[in-house]
């Protein structure tokens, strides 16, 4: 049984796109007979809480360490040479590019001669709220190490097709695209739109609240929707829930906005957006949204900001909307509700793009690349 290393900057319950990434991944090989191991920071992501040193999850141990020096977001210093030599996985497998563990596993990786896999995870997209040292850190990053560390791993998996140019700027020509994947329990009971089908009147955002995800958008529109006069909008209602992850606080006083700061699982998403017309995902930034994708699988009409894991996804119109601001969001919510009978096509065309990610055709395409080791 072939031993496999996950490394990943944050674990369970970490609501976090690389960490679901990562857990689907050893998942799958678990079941197709690796013996798989995880390790990762011993922070849950967006606060100081600090997770216990092992863990197991659907039979994956997984391994914690202590961040001894942090740069900034993912980018943390822990250490793990002697549990790795322990370890001694036949393969590799690092989520994150850019990332101290990442350059501290490959050259583990090639020093004991491992096959050393990358998932990039899409860290290109410019964020005018990260702080010009860490954009002074990527800069000399890319300059200095990353043409020659992206030459040293056996594959580089991109999550998305946007991040080409940007890896081939950094002289990576072949890399694997290998998108996240939806789980199939989002495809299950899905009946398909119907022109006659009657809004709920419900918009709902759900994940991690962070400031990354820009949530004022949907506070400040709540607001505005409150105190008009427009009869077409006057009776929606917004739910915002997920834990806190990087806002000092978060609060509304808008009536017709729940603000809800507990976490949740899939079932209760998926409750959730069954009773609910459409998904608001106003991030500055994201590589590949996994909530995007789900509620898109639920038939749910989907607004994302014009981020580039947004762009890829949405086609505007046609099986969901882009918005670039607060005025365009509400601009887009009135054009729904005053055209929801022709709102069903949109739904389906959701549906079909979002089986594209089916998790078994993910699942295929990372078997493949198994397969050759």
């Amino acid at each position: 049984m072939k031993k496999v290393l996950i490394l990943v900057p944050y674990s369970y319950p970490s609501k976090c796109g690389v960490w679901s990434r990562a857990y689907l991944d050893a998942k799958y090989l678990k079941s197709k007979g690796f013996d798989v191991t995880i390790f990762s920071s011993n922070i849950l992501k967006g606060t100081n809480e600090k997770l216990p040193k092992s863990d197991e999850i659907d039979g994956i141990k997984i391994l914690r360490f202590k961040v001894l020096f942090k740069l900034g977001g993912s980018s943390m210093f822990w250490f793990f040479a002697i549990k790795f030599l322990r370890l001694n996985p036949s393969i590799v497998h690092t989520h994150g590019f850019r990332h101290p563990h990442s350059l501290m596993s490959l050259i583990l990786g090639k020093l004991t001669f491992k096959k050393v896999l990358l998932t990039t995870h899409a860290p290109f997209e410019k964020d005018n709220n990260r702080s010009i040292f860490l954009k002074i850190i990527d800069t000399l990053y890319d300059l200095i190490i990353a043409r020659i560390e992206l030459k040293l791993y056996n594959n580089v998996i991109r999550i998305s097709n946007w991040e080409v140019p940007y890896l081939k700027k950094l002289g990576v020509k072949n890399s694997v695209f290998i998108p996240n994947g939806v789980n199939e329990i989002f495809n299950e009971g899905v009946t398909s739109p119907s022109k006659s089908d009657v809004p709920f009147k419900r918009v709902i955002f759900m994940g991690r609240l962070d400031p990354v995800k820009r949530l004022e958008w949907i506070i400040n529109v709540a607001e505005q929707i409150e105190t008009s006069s427009n009869n077409v909008l006057k009776d929606i209602k917004f739910l915002i829930r997920g834990s806190l992850n990087g806002y000092d606080s978060l609060e509304s006083k808008s009536s017709n906005l729940t603000l809800d700061k507990t976490s949740y699982d899939y079932s209760e998403f998926i409750r959730e957006l069954d009773t609910s017309d459409i998904y608001i995902l106003p991030s500055i930034r994201e590589a590949l949204p996994y909530t995007l994708l789900e509620a898109m699988s639920r038939g749910k009409i989907v607004i994302t900001s014009n981020s580039l894991g947004g762009l890829e996804v949405v086609k505007n119109g046609i099986n969901g909307f882009i918005v670039s601001n607060e005025t365009e969001l509400r601009e887009v919510l009135e054009y729904i509700y005053s055209n929801w009978d022709k709102m069903y096509k949109i739904r389906t065309e959701a549906i079909n793009r979002a089986l594209e990610y089916n998790i078994n055709l993910v699942n295929e395409k990372l078997g493949k690349i198994y397969k050759q080791f």
